[in-house]
């Protein structure tokens, strides 16, 4: 009953307490949707909601005005943090005072830390809030907000979009600044800007005699006081419709450089020098290359059994079939790119392989790899079996079976990334929709290649052995690779759901694979009743199975409460949560940093900790440069991390980036060796 009503609650976007009006501005106190944790921190928010011509202010408000203020009143042992979040705010000049505002509405939010002895009982959190708001005349307001937890929430949307608003770190955009005058400096960025780039400045003591100037293709002009040493700030951007934030913490140096920044392009993360042609180039190498990577060898399994059946059918080609593998793969890269596609625009926390960030979404690959794996066993047929691997559905013959085999090939690369696919990804997204829908097809067809190539060229068919007693041994052996698949995506789940809902999706595997065995036992009886029965006694085994194990998944009830980054020790390096603020932390004390971004269902970055991270000549090299190592888990969706990877033109991972003491970041690529990761630290 608890879970209709929440469900409601999140449908009508109800939230726990009532919002607070004080003359044209509404006020309201909301929470990440999610129940608080134990030991974690959860995501609060001030809502502001201002009439039509009034505003309010920035942190920094310009010219004239003051920013929101607040006063948290909090349960014993929760705390909040000591800033806030400030979205990217809109330039007003109201006579010729210069005034950074927001207008309509705007999510002002920061982080409550949770007790570690929290156990879930209701609380509320409340804020004194002050403001200015401000249209032909200005009114002082405040209001005193409450939340009550854990029951309150709002939609997650109105989260996203506060996010997508704030201002990202430049990552390796390279940003300068020099004097043009005494009280002018100018910024000079890569790309074009477009002529609605702004400047905000972080100083409260900044010079506000005038608006910042663009000139096409260089940069802005920006007013600065004599005595100022450095640019901070907030670069605001316009591409696509969509408004973008840079933070700014430059030097000003004296003169202009020799040589100016490169001005092709949109201002966007470099993706490591990756023009149209080599994108297009490295896609299709890379979806090669994904065929060869472990996480897709079960499938292969799947395409060498194809593939045999074929050769045994005589020497004609069956182009056909290999196309249409070739559109089961396009499609489901297209569904892929199309929600990455829709919210990056190089800003947004999702990246390639964020679907093994969903507990559902990996629960039903263990569920469909499972069965694959019991009906190469023999455990039940469907059709005339070895022409139903790819669809596992009853009828899904010839055609079906291709197109259906080409989409559980690339749902299956998504855990893995290879050479060439970091900063090839990382260019689609910056891209405009038809170039970067081009590069993902590209990707798509170098997945599809090696399948394509053997369906539509006879004499590549003369390597596959020739047909016989041994396929059906062949077909039972491959079995256990696809159980192997099996085991890696439970292995995921452990660090996606808890104990108790691991063990009860586990038992709904158990449930569905009895349906398979009694549909394999009485679902082709001659006997009429013996068939129907079997036939729907499996049919409810595999709903219950198969639909208990989604809902637990689906379920927040059933999260990973014990996901928390922690400072661990491996083979004598310890590695520390990365947050921004640690970085930051470091970067000033002038020590040298490492990063390792991560996650549990990533294939290659297992493989490189392993093989290069684990290695003693790096271990040594971390040891004697005084490196501080740190870890960013992306395990679970994580708004910080994808934003970071997204100010290094990256959609996923692994990545890794080393930052020298008082240097530029040096970004390495996606596979490591010992060599390649000692010599970044040496320079």
């Amino acid at each position: 009953m608890r879970f209709a009503i929440v469900f409601l609650l999140l449908l009508t976007g109800l939230v726990g307490a009532k919002p607070v009006r004080n003359g044209h501005v509404e006020v309201d106190l909301v929470a990440q949707p999610g129940t608080p944790v134990a030991g974690q921190s959860l995501e609060v928010g001030v809502h502001f909601k201002m009439d039509e011509h009034w505003h309010v202010y920035w942190k920094n408000p310009g010219a004239t005005g003051y920013a929101p203020r607040f006063k948290w009143n909090l349960p014993k042992g929760w705390t909040a943090g000591a800033d806030m979040t400030w979205p990217v705010p809109q330039r007003l000049v109201i006579a010729d005072l210069q005034q950074f505002v927001y207008e309509k509405e705007v999510l002002l939010t920061t982080k409550v830390s949770v007790p570690a002895d929290y156990k879930g009982e209701p609380v509320k959190l409340g804020a004194e809030v002050e403001w200015l708001a401000c249209s032909e005349s200005c009114i002082p307001g405040k209001a005193k907000v409450e939340l009550e937890l854990p029951e309150a929430s709002v939609p997650t949307a109105l989260f996203q979009k506060s996010a997508n608003e704030l201002p990202q770190s430049t990552g390796n955009i390279e940003l300068r600044s020099w004097r043009v005058g005494p009280q002018k400096a100018f910024l000079e960025y890569p790309g074009e800007a477009g002529d609605k780039a702004d400047f905000f400045a972080d100083s409260a003591e900044a010079n506000f005699d005038g608006a910042p100037v663009w000139q096409a293709g260089k940069g802005l002009e920006i007013p600065v006081h004599e005595k100022d040493q450095r640019l901070q700030g907030v670069l605001a951007i316009e591409q696509g419709g969509q408004r973008k934030g840079l933070l700014v913490d430059v030097p000003i140096d004296a003169k202009a450089p020799d040589k100016p920044l490169n001005t092709a392009g949109p201002l966007a993360p470099s993706a490591g020098g990756v023009s149209f042609w080599s994108a297009l180039l490295g896609g299709f190498v890379a979806g090669m290359i994904l065929n060869l990577m472990p996480c897709v060898f079960p499938v292969l399994s799947l395409k060498a059994l194809s593939l045999v059946r074929q050769n045994q059918d005589g020497p004609q080609a069956h182009w056909v079939q290999g196309w249409v593998y070739t559109a089961g793969v396009l499609v489901s890269i297209w569904a892929i790119a199309a929600p990455l596609l829709l919210v990056t625009s190089g800003t947004s926390s999702l990246g390639w392989g964020y679907q093994m960030q969903s507990p559902l979404f990996v629960t039903l690959l263990a569920t469909l790899f499972l069965g694959i794996a019991l009906n190469l066993f023999g455990l039940f047929e469907v059709g005339e079996g070895l022409t139903q691997l790819g669809s596992l559905a009853e009828g899904k013959k010839g055609y079906s079976e291709s197109f259906w085999s080409g989409i559980v090939a690339t749902v299956s690369a998504t855990p893995c990334t290879g050479p060439f696919m970091g900063a090839v990804l990382g260019y689609a997204v910056t891209q405009p929709g038809p170039v970067a829908f081009l590069v993902f097809t590209v990707l798509g067809l170098g997945i599809a290649f090696p399948y394509l190539l053997l369906c539509g060229v006879p004499a590549t068919r003369r390597w596959l052995p020739r047909p016989g007693a041994w396929m059906e041994s062949f077909k039972i052996a491959m079995g256990f690779p696809m159980l192997g698949a099996m085991v890696w995506f439970v292995y995921i789940l452990a660090n996606l759901l808890s104990a108790e809902g691991l063990g009860l999706v586990m038992g709904g595997l158990v449930i569905m694979s009895l349906g398979a065995w009694v549909f394999g036992r009485w679902g082709y009886s001659p006997e009429s009743a013996v068939r129907w029965k079997g036939k729907l006694a499996a049919a409810l085994f595999g709903l219950v199975g198969v639909g208990g194990a989604a809902a637990v998944a689906h379920s927040s009830d059933y999260g990973h409460s014990a996901h928390v980054q922690v400072a661990h020790s491996e083979n004598g390096l310890t590695w520390e949560p990365f947050t921004p603020e640690k970085l930051e932390e470091l970067r000033k004390e002038g020590k040298p940093v490492f990063i390792d971004f991560t996650a549990a269902w990533c294939i290659n970055c297992k493989v490189n900790e392993k093989l290069t991270l684990s290695e003693a000549s790096v271990i040594e090299a971390f040891k004697s440069g005084k490196v501080v190592t740190l870890k960013a888990d992306w395990t679970q969706r994580d708004e910080t991390i994808g934003k970071f990877l997204a100010g290094f033109g990256r959609t996923g991972v692994p990545f890794y980036v080393f930052y020298p003491a008082g240097g530029e970041p040096r970004p390495l690529p996606e596979a490591i060796t010992p060599a390649i990761v000692k010599s970044a630290l040496n320079g």
